[in-house]
C-alpha cells in the first residue's frame, strides 16, 4: 500500500515528541499483559521526518541513559554498540529493540478498512467527541531506517486525541488499521511548537548510508541506518 499525500497541517499537528505510556498487543489484552516497561520516544517534526526510539527493560543502552541523565538530564550521548562487552542475556535484550526512523504521511478520518473504530469503542468514543486538539486521522509511517530486518510495509494506525491536559500535554490514542493493538501517547509540553529541524544524511564517505537528525523544541534525536555496501554488510 502506497502512502498517501499529507494535507500540508496534518504532520504539522502531530509535530512534538510523543512519550509512549502503554501498548496493548493484541487489543483489549489483559492488564498484566499491558506492556509499560519499554521506554519508546517519538520525535515527529512539520516536514514528516520522525525518529522513534524504543528501548525494551534491561537494555543496556537504557540504562547508561539512565546514568547520563543523573549527571544532566538534558544529555542524550550517542555510542556504539560493542557486543563483546555484554552478557548472553543482554544480548537478547538489544536484539528486542525496535527502533526506526522515516517519514509521517496523514490523512483526516479514518481511511482504512473500518476495523479500528468497529472493534476499539474507546477510540470510538474519541473520535465522536471529537474534543482533542488534533482530529481523528490516519497515520502512515514509512520505515526508511529499520533496527530489525524490514519488512518494506507501512505502519498505519488510527489516532484520536482528548482534551488538552492542564499542563499542556495531549494524550493521543492509537489503534492498528487492522485493531490488532492500540498504544496511548503523551506529547511531552513545549515540544509541539518549535523551533523545528529536520536533517537527512544519504552518504558517508561516498558511501550510501540513510541517517536523520532531527528537533523539536529543545529536544531532539539521531537515527543512522546500516553503510549500504557489501564490506560493512559482512561486519554487521
Amino acid at each position: 500500500m502506497a502512502a498517501p499525500t499529507s494535507p500540508a497541517n496534518m504532520s504539522s499537528m502531530l509535530a512534538g515528541v510523543w512519550e509512549r505510556k502503554w501498548e496493548e498487543d493484541p487489543l483489549g489484552c489483559e492488564d498484566d499483559k499491558i506492556d509499560r516497561s519499554t521506554l519508546v520516544v517519538w520525535t515527529q517534526t512539520p516536514s514528516g521526518v520522525f525518529v522513534d526510539l524504543r528501548l525494551p527493560a534491561g537494555a543496556p543502552g537504557r540504562r547508561q541513559l539512565i546514568k547520563d541523565r543523573e549527571k544532566q538530564p538534558e544529555t542524550l550521548a550517542a555510542r556504539t554498540l560493542d557486543c563483546s562487552k555484554y552478557t548472553e542475556e543482554e544480548k537478547s535484550v538489544i536484539l528486542q529493540q525496535k527502533s526506526f526512523a522515516g517519514r509521517l504521511f496523514c490523512s483526516p478520518g479514518d481511511t482504512t478498512s473500518g476495523d479500528a473504530l468497529k472493534k476499539d469503542t474507546v477510540l470510538a468514543d474519541l473520535a465522536s467527541a471529537n474534543a482533542g486538539p488534533i482530529p481523528l486521522c490516519t497515520c502512515f509511517w514509512e520505515r526508511e531506517i529499520d533496527y530489525q530486518p524490514p519488512t518494506g510495509g507501512l505502519d498505519i494506525g488510527v489516532c484520536a486525541t482528548s482534551p488538552t491536559n492542564a499542563d499542556g500535554s495531549v494524550d493521543m490514542r492509537e489503534t492498528g488499521d487492522d485493531a490488532s493493538y492500540a498504544e496511548g501517547w503523551r506529547r511531552i509540553p513545549g515540544t509541539g511548537s518549535g523551533p523545528f529541524a529536520a536533517l537527512e544524511l544519504q552518504s558517508e564517505d561516498g558511501t550510501p548510508r540513510k541517517g536523520f537528525w532531527v528537533r523539536t523544541g529543545h529536544r531532539f534525536a539521531l537515527a543512522l541506518g546500516r553503510p549500504d555496501d557489501e564490506e560493512s554488510a559482512k561486519s554487521l
